[in-house]
């Protein structure tokens, strides 16, 4: 009998036999391994995102500003119901952030149904227009943001700006310096800032809310400032109330006034004239 034709021997049928077998756990394993991701989904979406017990039944809001809750949880896009782990923290940041009146969000996870919700608002600096604000960053907000108490801005480029655009004027920083020099109570101004505006010359006018206007222009604003309450108390030793104030030089300049009106009737018999001031600067108080 030929060799091709005899039976193999058991050792070769048991080896044969293991091959096999270890070829079909290899096989088995590698199944198991490229389908944990579709088991782990699976469990994780009946185990949580599908469960009832891990329903939102709360919306906790806080928030610096003026936004109410529900335009919050209308921004956010949750509601009440929702499941808990449906829900994306960071999809749900990323929609309030898009708001223009919203600087940062924050949002988390409280188990077992509690979504807590923290705004940071933008707090609008000036106005822009009866219906445009702006932000010390440039941000232009919409007119939620306009208040009446705040200053006004004019003759900025604000020509199609829209809520959420940037302000990209060159002059913007400056008329910021003049506004918060201005609104420093160290350096005790009249009254507060009505309007700041941009002409050519001089390049800035600030409107105090007393009608006081000081012709200002870009360098050392906050030290010339600082001259506007002694300028004030003179003119009203003098029985004169004054309208304009130039402070636009940069050394040894003198505030030329133009009276408003007399404080008193003697007061008319003072004709205007320049308030000349010293090149040092007052120290501050």
């Amino acid at each position: 009998m030929s060799r091709s034709l005899q039976t193999p021997s058991p050792r070769r049928r048991a080896h044969r036999l293991r091959r096999i077998l270890l070829s079909l756990l290899v096989l088995l394993l590698a199944a198991l391994v490229l389908s944990l991701p579709f088991l782990a989904r699976e469990a994780f979406r009946l185990a949580f995102r599908e469960n009832p017990f891990f329903a939102i039944r709360e919306i906790s809001v806080s928030t610096d500003g003026d936004l109410s809750d529900a335009l919050i949880r209308e921004y956010a896009g949750v509601s009440e119901g929702d499941n808990l782990f449906a829900v994306s923290p960071a999809a749900i940041r990323r929609a309030l952030e898009d708001v223009s009146s919203v600087s940062s969000a924050s949002v988390r996870r409280i188990l077992p149904g509690t979504i807590a919700i923290a705004v940071r608002e933008r707090k609008a600096v000036a106005t822009l227009s009866p219906v445009l604000a702006v932000d010390a960053t440039g941000t232009v907000l919409g007119p939620r943001s306009v208040r009446p108490r705040l200053p006004r801005f004019s003759g900025l480029s604000d020509a199609g700006l829209l809520p959420g655009a940037r302000l990209a004027d060159r002059d913007f920083p400056v008329m910021l310096d003049i506004l918060s020099a201005a609104s420093d109570p160290a350096l005790g101004l009249p009254s507060p800032v009505r309007e700041i505006a941009r002409a050519e010359d001089p390049p800035f006018s600030l409107l105090l809310a007393d009608g006081t206007r000081v012709l200002l222009a870009g360098e050392d604003i906050r030290e010339k400032l600082r001259w506007l309450p002694r300028l004030v108390a003179n003119a009203e030793k003098r029985g004169l109330r004054f309208a304009e104030y130039d402070l636009t030089p940069s050394r040894n300049f003198a505030a030329r006034a133009v009276p408003r009106e007399p404080a008193s009737p003697a007061a008319a018999a003072f004709p205007p004239s320049p308030l000349s001031l010293p090149s040092s600067s007052p120290k501050t108080p």
